[in-house]
């Protein structure tokens, strides 16, 4: 680690303070420290840090990883009295590649907490179309929550465009889940679902689903979820294999037990759209699936 500092001071015991921090090939920080009486001002924070150098600085090998020369950007100013008033942006230089079957790659990805607001957009390239996601929050510094469930009410809204859902990847998931289903199935004996649910942040999640296809058919909708004290409320509503599909379904904590109260819904559903994933032993097959469905869960 390696260091400068410039030191002034005027007449009126304003201090200014330049410091350039550098560490090793991995990272540079540089900032403008001013004392004023009772008062600090950080100004001109501008760091990088270079994620090649920082993974091999921390000894993580991961082959599906590829950051190529990309660099975590930092800038902005923080004041520092009676109350620290924040204004950081984070983003990255250029796109982060993940080698999976969704093909997924960070476009950007940018970050910024300025006088108690949070806000964070992503942009993602996955199975050959475009993802953004934004999320929002209200984040005190100076009084941050004990948990999740004392955040503030966080707003995520995901836009994916584009998208294709193949056979391939379907396959590989599904193999994926199977495992993860016996995982979670274990991990859930052990579990107090109660203390889950209310350990849950208050949210409202709206995913939107534009110019998609599932094996080679039109996919389109929207899935609303907001999540308040003891309750989740979720809507969906997909065009999808020539059909449409409608859920609604409300969860709450009342007492002792979780309660979940649904309708569903299916109209024209093409049966033969999913063919291509259905074992060969069943032959061609054709029709329209119907159903509606509601009930409750305990």
């Amino acid at each position: 680690i390696n260091g400068k500092v410039k030191f002034s001071a005027d007449s009126n015991l304003q201090v200014k303070k330049d410091i350039q921090i550098t560490v090793g090939e991995v990272a540079t920080l540089n900032l403008n420290v001013n004392i004023d009486k009772n008062k600090i001002n950080i100004n001109q924070i501008k760091a990088e840090v270079i994620l090649l150098k920082l993974l091999d600085l921390l000894k993580i090998q991961d082959k599906r990883l590829n950051v190529g020369q990309s660099k975590v950007l930092i800038t902005g100013d923080v004041k520092l009295g009676k109350k620290i008033i924040p204004n950081i942006n984070v983003k990255i230089s250029s796109p982060i590649e993940f080698k999976h079957k969704a093909k997924l790659k960070i476009l950007e990805l940018n970050s910024q907490l300025n006088k108690g607001k949070l806000s964070v957009n992503t942009s993602l390239k996955a199975m050959d179309g475009i993802i953004k996601i934004e999320l929002m929050n209200k984040l005190d510094v100076n009084s941050l929550p004990k948990g999740l469930a004392q955040l503030n009410n966080i707003i995520v809204k995901i836009k994916a465009n584009g998208i294709d859902i193949n056979k391939k990847f379907i396959e590989g998931f599904a193999t994926k889940q199977t495992g993860n289903t016996k995982k979670m199935m274990a991990k859930s004996e052990q579990m107090d679902l109660l203390n889950v649910f209310a350990g849950l942040p208050k949210a409202d999640v709206n995913i939107s689903l534009e110019k998609s296809i599932l094996l080679s058919d039109r996919l389109e909708g929207k899935i609303k979820t907001q999540i308040i004290k003891n309750k989740i409320k979720s809507e969906v509503n997909l065009s999808i294999l020539k059909g449409k599909i409608n859920v609604a379904n409300t969860t709450r904590a009342q007492k002792k037990r979780i309660t979940s109260k649904f309708t569903f819904g299916v109209n024209k559903l093409k049966i033969n759209a999913i063919q291509e994933i259905l074992p060969p032993s069943l032959g061609k097959i054709s029709g329209n699936i119907n159903l509606k469905s509601s009930g409750t869960l305990s």
